[in-house]
């Protein structure tokens, strides 16, 4: 069973479907409610994103949050010790 404390990696695809729909990081950060620094460090891979920050990116874009982020996860390691 998956539990929010487990990784969720993002993929590279915000910023291009974000430049596919000719939307500027200002632009997405005033449709999804999220920072313009943010969105950045999101599209830089700096950081990864919460369950929140998935939802209002991907309703940002108009788009369902798998076609956006690869939710892979890795395994809590401390289960396995």
């Amino acid at each position: 069973m998956i539990n929010l404390t487990e990784v969720v990696f993002l993929n590279n695809s915000i910023k291009n479907i974000r430049q596919s729909k000719g939307l500027t990081i200002t632009e997405l950060s005033r449709r999804s409610g999220i920072s313009r620094t943010t969105i950045y460090k999101l599209e830089a891979q700096i950081t990864n994103p919460n369950l929140d920050t998935i939802q209002k990116i991907s309703s940002g874009l108009n788009e369902k949050p798998e076609k956006i982020f690869n939710l892979s996860v890795i395994p809590d390691l401390q289960k396995e010790a």
